[in-house]
């Protein structure tokens, strides 16, 4: 009795298993064309890291294409120290406000891929956030770093009064 209860359940498990199976490649074979489109259309091999700095790459973010086909996110690969120096944060200050549309900027890492264009006041704090923390990305996903403006903004005051002669 005990070897026909164990054999129905795993008559049971593989059924379900293979059920599972099923409903997973239906699942990919109908979203395919849609994956394709939240995929981030470029990536760090597109940009000059050693010869280009941040409001070079802003601005690469700004005319990087926001068609929905291809993405609305910049993939970056590894980290890059120091990359973002104290020469660039006054300019990058006076874009916080910015609402105007650009790519996103995921870290290869990132699980997570955007699906709206980010802003150009949003990247901006994002790489003073990687001044901040000595290497850019400083997380995995730019539209999902939520520090206030305000507070970087405070942040700013009190290094250029400690930074000043």
């Amino acid at each position: 009795m005990n070897r026909q209860i164990a054999s129905q359940s795993g008559q049971r498990t593989s059924l379900r298993g293979a059920l599972c199976s099923i409903a997973l490649a239906m699942v990919l074979a109908v979203m395919s064309p849609l994956a394709s489109a939240s995929e981030p259309s470029a990536g760090s091999e597109d940009f000059a890291w050693q010869k280009k700095g941040p409001l070079e790459f802003l601005e690469m973010l700004r005319s990087h294409s926001l068609a929905p086909w291809e993405g609305p996110g910049f993939v970056v690969e590894g980290r890059h120290f120091g990359w973002v120096t104290i020469e660039d944060v006054p300019k990058l200050m006076g874009l916080l406000d910015s609402e105007e549309p650009c790519s996103g900027v995921v870290s290869v890492l990132s699980s997570w891929l955007p699906t709206e264009a980010s802003t150009v006041g949003q990247e901006a704090l994002f790489l003073i956030e990687g001044f901040r923390s000595g290497f850019y990305p400083p997380r995995l996903a730019s539209q999902r770093y939520s520090r206030s403006k305000e507070e970087v903004r405070e942040w700013w005051r009190s290094y250029l009064s400690a930074h000043s002669s």
